[in-house]
């Protein structure tokens, strides 16, 4: 996949430099031309983070809504969030993003949020998370203020901030473009599913692979001692190894090699929890950690340490059983975890 991507880079560059975007030096919209944020706006189309409507147009003046939003934004970081599976609404692969890095969204949880307007509260508590902080209401709006993501509506401070307004479309490109001017920071490149409760164990439809015939390698190992070893730094008693649910891990790491895919929904399987289910692996709690191009156990889990969604998974007290699965061409890397 990196090969892949260093290829089309080169073809990219190539491209750029025989020929110069239609709208370098004009609108990018038709109805932006003329308006205040015109230049911002073909910036973000130049860098492939919005599109415009069917009619070809922006409407700069309308509203954004949160899940709106956040896609602009992780799109403009080129945040790693997964790619999006057949039936899954748009924006699910942003919310499993956001959840992982601990962003403050209601619409992480309840869906009726996310198509609603964002006021500009969220939206400066949003970026002060995506620059690494923890911030909410009053202290996120001074935030991003001293950062120069905002010089406010009115003026500079938190009431000419006005947070209780909403944002239009054009004012959160706008917003971003300043975010990525004073130099906001970036994103892990790891994914992972929040804990889910889900229901009983059923049986699939999915054929089951020969007991006995699965070992769990020397790397696979290596990564439960070291989650154990994070474990015990908070009193947590150790995860042990079951088998069945290392194969299965093994096999959605297989799946997304062989699939070219990198998602916890499955082409093939579904959910981790219909797959999980499927080989017949029982659990009261579970949830799934994914990377890719981590070379060595010890690499992906610092990269899921210093991931919160990803530790919360590591570190949860509710979890008693793991299964690490493992595929060298690529790196691909599954946790699955369950409780017992």
């Amino acid at each position: 996949m990196k090969k892949h991507f260093i290829i089309y880079s080169l073809v990219l560059l190539m491209m750029s430099q025989l020929a110069v975007p239609a709208f370098a030096n004009s609108s990018a919209f038709p109805d932006t031309k003329g308006h205040w944020a015109d230049k911002t706006i073909t910036w973000a189309k130049q860098k492939e983070i919005i599109g415009g409507y069917q009619d070809g147009k922006f409407h700069p003046n309308s509203q954004i809504t949160e899940a709106e939003f956040i896609a602009l934004l992780f799109r403009s970081l080129e945040a790693e969030v997964p790619r999006t599976c057949r039936g899954q609404n748009w924006a699910e692969k942003y919310y499993i993003y956001a959840w992982s890095e601990d962003y403050p969204l209601e619409g992480i949880y309840n869906r009726e949020v996310r198509d609603k307007v964002i006021d500009r509260t969220k939206v400066a508590e949003i970026l002060a998370r995506a620059d690494g902080q923890e911030k909410s209401g009053a202290d996120a709006i001074q935030y991003i203020l001293d950062k120069e993501f905002s010089k406010g509506k009115t003026s500079p401070t938190v009431k000419g901030y006005a947070g209780k307004d909403t944002l239009t479309r054009a004012e959160a490109i706008q917003f971003i473009k300043n975010a990525m001017d004073e130099g906001i920071k970036t994103n892990e490149k790891t994914v992972v599913t929040p804990p889910s409760q889900p229901p009983s164990n059923n049986d699939g439809s999915i054929d089951k692979t020969k007991k006995g015939s699965f070992n769990i390698s020397a790397y696979e190992q290596e990564v439960v001692d070291l989650v154990n070893v994070e474990r015990a730094k908070y009193d947590l008693p150790p995860l042990k190894v079951d088998k069945k649910l290392s194969e299965v891990a093994r096999i959605k790491s297989e799946d997304m090699q062989s699939k070219d895919y990198f998602n916890h929904t499955s082409p093939t399987y579904g959910s981790p929890f219909d797959m999980m289910r499927s080989f017949g692996v029982s659990y009261r709690s579970a949830a799934e950690n994914i990377a890719y191009g981590q070379r060595t156990p010890q690499q992906v889990v610092n990269a899921w340490m210093n991931s919160s969604g990803h530790r919360k998974n590591i570190l949860n007290s509710s979890s008693t059983h793991i299964g690490v699965g493992y595929v060298e061409e690529g790196n691909y890397w599954t946790q699955m975890f369950i409780g017992k």
